[in-house]
């Protein structure tokens, strides 16, 4: 049996690194990377986002959107109905668009982010590390509990001396 239309969303988009899946805040079922929302569904018939203007236009023109019930006339929020495998294949890729919007930095070439990671002192805020590609060998921003992609990293850039992790030195 074909598992759900919510349900091959939700395994799919939850696979990407840093993906996390949950209730919402109105009833529905949002996908998150840290704060950032790339989009939520409503139970297995529609999906809803949001799209810088130009690339809302875009999509609306090629008719794979359509206004944001609570929205309309806004451009930005969309709508997606889901009644087939195909609708189920773009609600997928237009969450990849979010997706890499959000985790490459809102647009930055080469750049990924960790899963968040609450702060041992503060555990309502969260930290990440980022991996920024480059041609040279890749460099990581920020020391967090978990690394953004495999090692190995050409440069480390950190800002906070409790990013090196290092062990406590014995006074000599």
């Amino acid at each position: 049996m074909t598992p759900s239309p919510s349900k091959q969303i939700t395994d799919e988009v939850t696979s990407w690194p840093g993906v996390e899946a949950g209730p919402g805040r109105r009833g529905e079922f949002a996908f998150r990377i840290g704060r950032k929302e790339i989009g939520h569904l409503h139970g297995d018939h529609a999906a809803h986002f949001s799209f810088p203007k130009q690339v809302w236009a875009e999509l609306r023109e090629q008719g794979r959107i359509t206004e944001h019930p609570v929205f309309p006339g806004r451009q930005g929020p969309a709508a997606r109905r889901i009644a087939g495998e195909e609708d189920v294949r773009d609600v997928i890729a237009l969450l990849r668009l979010n997706y890499d919007r959000a985790a490459n930095g809102g647009g930055v070439r080469g750049l990924t982010a960790s899963p968040g990671h609450p702060l041992p002192f503060a555990r309502d805020l969260e930290i990440r590390s980022f991996r920024l590609e480059r041609e040279p060998g890749d460099v990581l921003v920020y020391g967090a509990p978990q690394l953004p992609g495999e090692a190995p990293f050409a440069r480390w850039y950190l800002n906070h001396a409790h990013e090196a992790m290092f062990p406590p030195q014995a006074d000599p």
